[in-house]
């Protein structure tokens, strides 16, 4: 039987069978399977498939090879989903005949999967194998066994047949404008690729002579259903894919193409980006389901974005070296690494300080290296960074973002200079800490807020702001003007370092950590037990209350911590740790603890003597000292506090002289003596 067509038939009266009848709506079609002669696709076995009342009514069926109708080596089950007319990308091409179903000039065969690509050598978008086809119209090398519809590929573990999907979202490669969900579209991280209106699609997308799908400006074989119908317009150019980087992932499909540890949706120019999970894939709905998601889709209701330009990649340099997601210093200053907060140089994963990550190994695949990636991946698990550029997750990237942990200091502040500071060793640079000193009392207790502006902007008391930030990422609850702060910063014992990064505050010689009622038997200043710290924001997990840090979703919740309580022994709105007599009965903390204080003032002797710089006297300290001297209060040498009479004013003198001249007072809690010299 001798069959013409297009893209559907139109059933002739002598091909209906009088003999079955019409069938009721909803029952089962009925197949036959028919040689196509004329205007074939590849002279594949042909079934018509369709549902005899619906026939009658409309007299028309659609024609379909059994398994791959385009020969791009993917089942229509997957190119049609269920609608074998779907054509999104309105080429007039229906998916399962349309090699390049997404129209951004990139062949299906390319953006399926590695063992469908690596049978379509000239790029045509046609898989080609001398073993040939079967029955079934699909490739056998393809196939777990010839004739059997299973395909021996799969996406990172998943059922046989199923195709790239790089961003796990909606749509498969082959058919998504923006395969990586960087805010980027495909058509903008490949060459060869014309989108001078910026739609996402390829220009001339229905310029296809041979009606295969491929544009003809990147299909080098002009090989569809109308080759011989139509002139042959000589040979196009492939889409050539770029690789910034030089690792195993192309940038189309590579979350960091420069590897610079910095997302390529941060540095895309996207607007008012949220990557609420930190895996470097942009959230939000994409509506129109084109893989381009509303934020930076112009058109929400059509594939791709007809008539509404979406924007170019920054490219702050001009055109100097390149838009910014491909280039390591997208502005002729600072590397983009330190632009963006992140460290650079020895200690590093960049330790040769040239603004890439040294190491290329990148397990998942995700263009994300190993040792930036945020754990090491198995198959279909999801992936992300670790060293967040936007840490607090405020929506205000560490590049213009100038409190990355929101707890309420600068980053200046903090890092005193040096983005690497890290003053616990926790991993965690200060600035990204919620807890720089490991003390277990939590910057913003200790910056210098007062106990009440502490209490109303850190509701839940896990140690960062709640309450809402500024396009400059400072919470306007401490600011002052923009970029400055309504308080001092609090230094103590005036020696030169903050409370949040001192592990003596007020250099009695007994660790903050003890004076806020934590346990540290070692007398390092950190608190006792296990230093895990799930969510990845400096607080560790025993004394965090809100596990909503960097790596909160993929981490397992271990449940609500409890935090230090942080005591005010007498009651005279002085926390211990910055009280030098926290019971108030005259002797001081350093005495009771039997430290040394020959002239009387409250402060350990040698206090300003501090070899690691972590605000522990060296004479106490375990760490430059093979046998430190580990003071703690001694029960035993307190009496029983008499509060003064109110007539006794000079009773505070000893612990806030007059001209003290400490850089910060709260207003709860007066100044100890500064120490001598």
């Amino acid at each position: 039987m001798c069959v013409s067509f297009d893209l559907s038939l139109r059933l002739e009266d002598d091909l209906r069978d009088p003999s079955v009848g019409a069938l009721p709506p909803g029952s089962s079609p009925r197949s036959w399977d028919l040689v196509a002669e004329a205007l074939s696709l590849d002279q594949h076995l042909i079934r018509l498939e369709f549902n005899l009342a619906d026939l009658l009514d409309h007299q028309q069926i659609v024609a379909r090879l059994l398994e791959t109708s385009d020969n791009d080596g993917i089942l229509d089950t997957i190119e049609d989903n269920t609608n074998p007319n779907r054509d999104t990308d309105g080429d007039g091409v229906p998916y399962h005949f349309d090699r390049d179903s997404d129209g951004d000039g990139n062949p299906d065969t390319r953006e399926g999967h590695p063992l469908i690509l690596a049978h379509d050598a000239n790029l045509d978008g046609e898989v080609e194998d001398a073993g040939g086809v079967g029955t079934n119209g699909f490739l056998d090398v393809l196939e777990t066994v010839a004739d059997n519809g299973v395909a021996v590929y799969n996406f990172d573990g998943g059922l046989a047949g199923t195709v790239v999907n790089t961003d796990r979202a909606q749509n498969p490669d082959f058919q998504d404008l923006d395969s990586d969900d960087d805010g980027i579209a495909d058509t903008d991280e490949v060459a060869n690729a014309t989108d001078a209106d910026n739609d996402a699609i390829l220009d001339a997308n229905t310029t296809d002579a041979d009606g295969d799908g491929l544009p003809d400006s990147v299909d080098r074989d002009h090989d569809g259903p109308n080759s011989t119908i139509n002139a042959d317009p000589g040979a196009g150019t492939s889409v050539t894919l770029t690789n910034s980087d030089g690792d195993a992932t192309p940038d189309v499909t590579d979350l960091d193409s420069d590897n610079d540890g910095v997302p390529d949706m941060w540095e895309s120019g996207v607007p008012n980006v949220v990557d609420s999970n930190f895996d470097g894939y942009l959230d939000g709905a994409d509506t129109d389901n084109d893989g381009l998601r509303d934020v930076v889709d112009g058109d929400d209701a059509n594939f791709g974005s007809p008539g509404t330009a979406l924007p170019d990649p920054v490219d702050t340099g001009g055109g100097m070296a390149g838009a910014d997601f491909r280039v390591l210093d997208s502005d002729g200053g600072p590397l983009d690494r330190l632009d963006y907060g992140l460290p650079s140089g020895a200690g590093s994963i960049d330790a040769d300080g040239n603004g890439r990550i040294d190491s290329v190994a990148d397990a998942d695949g995700d263009g994300v290296v190993d040792t930036a990636d945020r754990k090491s991946i198995g198959p279909g698990t999801f992936f992300g960074f670790p060293e967040m550029v936007d840490p607090d997750n405020d929506g205000i990237s560490n590049k213009i973002d100038i409190d990355d942990d929101n707890d309420g200091l600068r980053d200046v502040d903090e890092d005193g200079g040096n983005v690497n500071r890290d003053s616990d060793g926790d991993g965690i640079v200060d600035r990204m800490d919620l807890d720089s000193d490991g003390d277990g009392i939590p910057d913003v207790t200790e910056g210098g807020l007062s106990v009440a502006v502490q209490a109303a902007n850190d509701t839940d008391g896990d140690g960062d702001l709640d309450t809402p930030v500024g396009a400059n990422g400072l919470a306007d609850a401490v600011e002052l003007t923009p970029g400055n702060l309504n308080y001092t910063i609090s230094d103590r014992d005036s020696l030169g370092r903050p409370d949040f990064q001192d592990r003596d505050t007020d250099s009695d010689g007994i660790t903050d950590t003890v004076e806020a009622s934590g346990t540290d038997v070692n007398g390092d200043g950190v608190q006792d037990g296990a230093q895990t710290d799930s969510d990845r924001d400096g607080l560790i997990d025993t004394l965090d209350r809100s596990h909503d840090g960097p790596n909160s979703t993929v981490a397992a919740n271990p449940g609500a911590g409890t935090p230090l309580t942080v005591p005010d022994t007498d009651g005279d709105t002085i926390r211990d740790w910055r009280d030098l007599d926290s019971d108030n009965d005259g002797l001081t903390d350093v005495t009771e603890a039997v430290g040394t204080d020959a002239n009387g003032d409250g402060i350990l002797d040698g206090a300003g003597t501090d070899g690691d710089g972590d605000g522990l006297a060296d004479s106490v300290d375990g760490a430059p000292r093979a046998t430190p001297s580990r003071l703690r209060p001694d029960p035993s040498r307190r009496v029983s506090p008499s509060p003064p009479p109110e007539s006794c004013p000079g009773f505070r003198t000893r612990k806030a002289p007059m001209g003290s001249s400490l850089k910060s007072l709260t207003p709860e809690e007066p100044s100890p003596r500064a120490p001598s010299a």
